[in-house]
């Protein structure tokens, strides 16, 4: 079962959008990293995590995800010395400011985020469940392999299901 906020991220993927799954490579770790650092650099002060299926070291969308933990208020005290490095942002939220783009053949998914926002804390909670169980860590590669050159909808529809079945997540009636 997915949320209301999911559905409504689903029904922006475009239907022809086919999901590629690679699998992990220590280059696209490598370069992730370089981004990890080139950003503490940057905004020494603020913690900076990489997440997803490279720092997980499984099988991916050649995708790099970092966030960047900052209280919302302050946000714009180190808003412009991102924008330096990622330009303009594509989208800017109550609790987090998203940065999207591609460089060196991979997809950047950036995000400045209140470290007490939901998002944040499910996020951080379903990678360290993760990362301390291989079981769980070897189903989550292989639920990403079944969707390989399949709907890109379907792939995440089943990717919030399972996340959502491992956090537990409650649904209002």
């Amino acid at each position: 079962m997915l949320t209301e906020k999911q559905v409504k991220y689903i029904a922006t993927i475009p239907e022809s959008r086919k999901a590629k799954i690679t699998p992990f490579d220590s280059k696209s770790l490598l370069v992730a990293q370089e981004m990890v650092e080139k950003i503490k650099f940057v905004v020494p002060d603020l913690e900076v995590n990489l997440f997803g299926s490279l720092a997980l070291r499984i099988a991916g969308e050649k995708d790099v995800d970092i966030s960047i933990y900052c209280e919302s208020a302050k946000y714009y005290q180190y808003f412009d010395s991102l924008v330096k490095i990622f330009g303009k942002p594509n989208r800017e939220l109550e609790h987090a400011i998203k940065w999207q783009f591609m460089e060196k053949e991979h997809n950047y998914d950036i995000n400045l985020i209140d470290p007490g926002a939901d998002f944040a804390k499910r996020n951080a909670r379903a990678f360290d469940i993760l990362k301390n169980n291989p079981a769980l860590l070897h189903e989550y590669e292989e639920l990403k392999w079944q969707f390989h050159g399949k709907s890109y909808r379907q792939y995440q529809t089943a990717k919030f299901e399972f996340f959502n079945k491992l956090l537990k997540v409650n649904y209002p009636n």
